[in-house]
């Protein structure tokens, strides 16, 4: 190996390195965010809501709009709670929900703004977005860096 290849793997491999510590950091965070779900649903009182509108919020790209559904429940006090669901409706999840409809929603009761939507995409696609990016960051660049040089 010439001096300019151990160059080019010597910065490969610091950039791997640096792809491999966010991946690990996307999967951590994404078995905080399911640990969180699993405890509201294994702690949490389920009951209905209904999805009274939709917000839209503008994200960091120009012409970027998200739109989250806004539900209203009660808890089992009579407490009424309003809250913004977590998937944005404007995508690929597009007329999943309709306004008026009733939703599962599990909350809190300790905390019943704490709450969320029971349904698969709300429970499952945060954690499991993290976790591919997470794995593709961590598997990807060795695999990359491996072939590579093995080719070689």
């Amino acid at each position: 190996m010439n001096k300019k290849e151990k160059k080019e793997l010597y910065i490969s491999s610091f950039f791997m390195v640096i792809f491999i510590i966010l991946g690990l950091i996307a999967v951590h965070f994404g078995f905080k965010i399911h640990n969180k779900i699993k405890t509201l649903r294994k702690y949490g009182i389920k009951t209905h809501g209904t999805i009274i509108r939709y917000e839209r919020h503008r994200g960091n790209k120009p012409n970027e709009t998200f739109v989250l559904p806004v539900v209203l429940f009660y808890t089992n006090s009579g407490e009424k709670i309003i809250f913004e669901g977590h998937i944005n409706n404007s995508s690929f999840l597009k007329n999943i929900c309709k306004t008026g409809e009733e939703v599962e929603v599990i909350y809190n009761p300790n905390a019943p703004k704490d709450a969320m939507i029971n349904s698969f995409a709300e429970i499952w696609f945060f954690p499991l977005l993290l976790w591919v990016i997470g794995f593709g960051f961590i598997v990807v660049p060795p695999f990359t860096i491996w072939k590579y040089y093995h080719e070689k």
